[in-house]
């Protein structure tokens, strides 16, 4: 299994029923781009600064691209998983998000599924934090 497979299988389950669709990549190895409807992503996750961005077109999507080349990247429709984690006032998440650039692809892949779930969790509840 390469690593995109890897990726995948540890996402798909969590980023699926959140209403992405299931992980795309180019067969490459080195990303996967997960792909939500921008108006059905708005209402379940109101609280992301994504969130009612540009969706206005029926064909819009929001995206999550992962980019493991030589550093591991998340991005969610163009901000960084630390720049959306201090968007909600949640720091000590934006700080481990940031530990990424330090960090190898297997250690970020450790680290990912739990931080999409505090992600999604606080952009679905409006929470803000510490």
């Amino acid at each position: 299994m390469d690593f995109a497979d890897r990726v995948r299988a540890a996402l798909d389950p969590l980023l699926e029923p959140a209403g992405f669709a299931r992980g795309q990549g180019d067969g490459a190895d080195d990303g996967v781009i997960y792909c939500a409807a921008h108006d059905e992503f708005s209402a379940r996750f109101p609280a992301l600064p994504q969130a009612y961005e540009d969706g206005d077109e029926e064909w819009a999507c929001t995206d999550l691209v992962l980019d493991f080349g030589e550093r591991f990247t998340a991005r969610l429709e163009g901000l960084s998983l630390r720049e959306t984690f201090h968007a909600l006032q949640l720091h000590g998440d934006a700080a481990e998000a940031a530990s990424w650039e330090e960090a190898t692809r297997e250690e970020a892949l450790e680290q990912l599924p739990r931080l999409l779930t505090r992600l999604l969790e606080a952009g679905a509840s409006g929470a803000r934090g510490a």
